[in-house]
């Protein structure tokens, strides 16, 4: 039997600044800066999963799920990734919403565009992103 790592990220899907720093920091997190303990389950696949009709108890993703600590990384208020575990059955034990972290305010003509993202915006998510796991470990 597969042995799941005690966290799974699921980050936002969106295209812009903020679905980027979420999906660029969780990758950094789960493949280099915390393997151990993390790994990333892409939005995508989720929504794939639950879109087919694929989620009930027996699913390999509500089962995967349900043996981890989810953390939900939202790049805003939406809470598109936590919306859509929370249908599936499955609560996050921490919601991060980048948003809220993320000095954007001068930057707000910005927020739609990807091209805008920096690697101060992913540094800080990816040293967000640590903290919370650290705190629910």
């Amino acid at each position: 039997m597969k042995k799941f790592k005690q966290i799974c990220l699921i980050p936002c899907s969106g295209f812009n600044i903020l679905g980027e720093s979420a999906r660029r920091a969780s990758g950094i997190v789960s493949e280099i800066e915390m393997s151990d303990v993390a790994e990333t389950l892409d939005l995508v696949g989720v929504t794939k999963a639950f879109m087919t009709g694929h989620f009930n108890a027996a699913s390999p993703i509500i089962k995967r799920m349900k043996k981890q600590k989810v953390i939900t990384i939202e790049g805003c208020e939406y809470c598109c990734a936590t919306g859509l575990i929370e249908l599936m059955g499955i609560k996050p034990v921490e919601k991060i919403i980048l948003r809220h972290f993320l000095a954007l305010e001068e930057r707000e003509d910005e927020l739609s565009k990807i091209t805008s993202v920096t690697e101060e915006d992913i540094r800080k998510s990816v040293d967000i992103i640590k903290r919370c796991i650290e705190s629910v470990k």
